[in-house]
Protein backbone atom coordinates (compact mmCIF):
# COMPACT_ATOMS: atom_id res chain seq x y z
CA UNK A 1 0.00 0.00 0.00
CA UNK A 2 1.35 3.44 -0.90
CA UNK A 3 1.91 6.21 1.60
CA UNK A 4 -1.14 8.41 2.25
CA UNK A 5 -1.37 11.81 0.62
CA UNK A 6 -0.92 14.39 3.37
CA UNK A 7 -2.94 17.59 3.59
CA UNK A 8 -3.50 20.56 5.89
CA UNK A 9 -6.56 22.67 6.48
CA UNK A 10 -6.88 25.68 8.76
CA UNK A 11 -9.53 27.89 10.26
CA UNK A 12 -8.62 31.52 10.99
CA UNK A 13 -10.97 33.12 13.52
CA UNK A 14 -11.09 36.70 14.73
CA UNK A 15 -10.15 37.18 18.41
CA UNK A 16 -13.59 36.51 19.90
CA UNK A 17 -14.24 33.69 17.36
CA UNK A 18 -17.33 35.32 15.91
CA UNK A 19 -15.99 35.09 12.34
CA UNK A 20 -14.03 32.49 10.39
CA UNK A 21 -12.16 32.65 7.08
CA UNK A 22 -13.23 29.91 4.65
CA UNK A 23 -12.65 29.17 0.98
CA UNK A 24 -15.21 28.45 -1.75
CA UNK A 25 -13.87 25.30 -3.41
CA UNK A 26 -13.73 24.84 -7.18
CA UNK A 27 -11.77 21.60 -7.19
CA UNK A 28 -11.78 18.69 -6.82
CA UNK A 29 -15.18 18.26 -8.44
CA UNK A 30 -16.78 16.64 -5.39
CA UNK A 31 -16.01 19.79 -3.34
CA UNK A 32 -16.98 22.34 -6.01
CA UNK A 33 -19.19 25.14 -4.66
CA UNK A 34 -18.72 24.09 -1.03
CA UNK A 35 -17.15 26.14 1.75
CA UNK A 36 -14.11 24.57 3.38
CA UNK A 37 -11.18 25.51 5.55
CA UNK A 38 -8.13 26.91 3.78
CA UNK A 39 -5.26 24.54 3.01
CA UNK A 40 -3.79 22.04 0.60
CA UNK A 41 -1.15 19.36 0.16
CA UNK A 42 1.91 19.01 2.36
CA UNK A 43 4.97 19.21 0.11
CA UNK A 44 7.91 16.78 0.46
CA UNK A 45 10.19 17.90 3.29
CA UNK A 46 7.54 20.13 4.92
CA UNK A 47 6.10 19.65 8.36
CA UNK A 48 2.32 20.01 8.64
CA UNK A 49 2.80 23.38 10.38
CA UNK A 50 5.09 24.66 7.61
CA UNK A 51 2.54 23.55 5.02
CA UNK A 52 -0.27 25.30 6.90
CA UNK A 53 1.69 28.54 7.04
CA UNK A 54 2.58 28.33 3.34
CA UNK A 55 -0.89 27.34 2.12
CA UNK A 56 -2.68 30.05 4.10
CA UNK A 57 -0.28 32.75 2.90
CA UNK A 58 -0.62 31.55 -0.71
CA UNK A 59 -4.41 31.27 -0.70
CA UNK A 60 -5.47 34.01 1.73
CA UNK A 61 -2.51 36.41 1.86
CA UNK A 62 -1.99 36.33 5.64
CA UNK A 63 1.29 35.05 7.11
CA UNK A 64 2.92 34.63 10.50
CA UNK A 65 -0.17 33.35 12.27
CA UNK A 66 0.03 31.35 15.50
CA UNK A 67 -1.43 28.09 14.23
CA UNK A 68 -2.52 25.53 16.80
CA UNK A 69 -2.99 21.85 16.00
CA UNK A 70 -6.64 20.83 16.26
CA UNK A 71 -6.86 17.30 14.85
CA UNK A 72 -5.28 14.69 12.64
CA UNK A 73 -7.74 12.72 10.54
CA UNK A 74 -6.52 9.52 8.92
CA UNK A 75 -8.21 7.56 6.17
CA UNK A 76 -7.10 4.83 3.80
CA UNK A 77 -5.35 7.10 1.32
CA UNK A 78 -5.02 10.41 3.17
CA UNK A 79 -3.87 12.12 6.34
CA UNK A 80 -5.37 15.53 7.14
CA UNK A 81 -3.81 17.88 9.69
CA UNK A 82 -6.33 20.44 10.98
CA UNK A 83 -5.19 23.75 12.49
CA UNK A 84 -6.79 26.88 13.90
CA UNK A 85 -5.63 30.39 14.76
CA UNK A 86 -7.13 33.51 16.31
CA UNK A 87 -6.01 36.84 14.88
CA UNK A 88 -7.52 40.25 14.13
CA UNK A 89 -5.89 40.10 10.71
CA UNK A 90 -8.78 37.92 9.56
CA UNK A 91 -10.05 41.08 7.88
CA UNK A 92 -6.88 41.05 5.74
CA UNK A 93 -7.63 37.58 4.38
CA UNK A 94 -8.35 37.88 0.66
CA UNK A 95 -8.53 35.77 -2.47
CA UNK A 96 -5.02 35.17 -3.80
CA UNK A 97 -5.63 32.32 -6.25
CA UNK A 98 -8.59 30.93 -8.18
CA UNK A 99 -10.77 30.00 -5.18
CA UNK A 100 -12.69 32.73 -3.35
CA UNK A 101 -11.76 33.44 0.28
CA UNK A 102 -14.82 34.44 2.33
CA UNK A 103 -15.32 35.64 5.92
CA UNK A 104 -18.42 34.20 7.60
CA UNK A 105 -20.08 34.62 11.01
CA UNK A 106 -19.59 31.29 12.79
CA UNK A 107 -23.12 31.28 14.27
CA UNK A 108 -24.89 31.39 10.90
CA UNK A 109 -22.96 28.51 9.34
CA UNK A 110 -25.03 25.83 11.06
CA UNK A 111 -27.65 24.43 8.72
CA UNK A 112 -26.14 25.79 5.50
CA UNK A 113 -26.12 23.35 2.60
CA UNK A 114 -22.97 24.72 0.96
CA UNK A 115 -20.53 23.39 3.58
CA UNK A 116 -18.24 20.42 3.45
CA UNK A 117 -19.98 17.70 5.50
CA UNK A 118 -17.61 17.75 8.48
CA UNK A 119 -16.90 21.49 8.49
CA UNK A 120 -19.05 22.33 11.51
CA UNK A 121 -17.60 19.45 13.54
CA UNK A 122 -14.05 20.64 12.80
CA UNK A 123 -14.91 24.25 13.65
CA UNK A 124 -16.53 23.11 16.92
CA UNK A 125 -13.42 21.08 17.73
CA UNK A 126 -11.18 24.07 16.96
CA UNK A 127 -13.23 26.26 19.29
CA UNK A 128 -13.50 23.64 22.05
CA UNK A 129 -11.90 24.86 25.26
CA UNK A 130 -12.94 21.95 27.50
CA UNK A 131 -9.35 20.92 28.08
CA UNK A 132 -9.19 17.94 25.73
CA UNK A 133 -5.70 17.21 24.46
CA UNK A 134 -5.19 18.45 20.92
CA UNK A 135 -4.51 17.42 18.29
CA UNK A 136 -7.35 14.93 18.50
CA UNK A 137 -6.72 11.83 16.39
CA UNK A 138 -9.66 10.70 14.26
CA UNK A 139 -10.16 7.86 11.78
CA UNK A 140 -12.23 8.31 8.62
CA UNK A 141 -13.33 4.96 7.26
CA UNK A 142 -15.83 6.31 4.74
CA UNK A 143 -15.47 5.07 1.17
CA UNK A 144 -13.68 7.39 -1.22
CA UNK A 145 -16.06 9.84 -2.97
CA UNK A 146 -16.98 9.14 -6.57
CA UNK A 147 -16.41 5.89 -8.46
CA UNK A 148 -13.56 7.31 -10.58
CA UNK A 149 -11.85 9.51 -7.99
CA UNK A 150 -8.07 9.45 -8.08
CA UNK A 151 -5.94 9.79 -5.00
CA UNK A 152 -5.47 13.49 -5.66
CA UNK A 153 -9.22 14.00 -5.87
CA UNK A 154 -10.32 12.11 -2.81
CA UNK A 155 -10.37 13.51 0.69
CA UNK A 156 -7.89 16.38 0.47
CA UNK A 157 -9.43 18.92 2.76
CA UNK A 158 -12.14 18.71 5.36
Amino acid sequence: MSAPIRYVVGFLFDGPAKYVALIRKQKPAWQAGKLNGIGGKIEPGETPLQAMEREFAEEAGVADLRWQATAVIQGGSFELHVFHAFDGRILSARTMEDELVEIHPVQVLLGRRDLMPNLMALIALALDDSGITKPVRLMDERPQPGPKATLGETHGEC
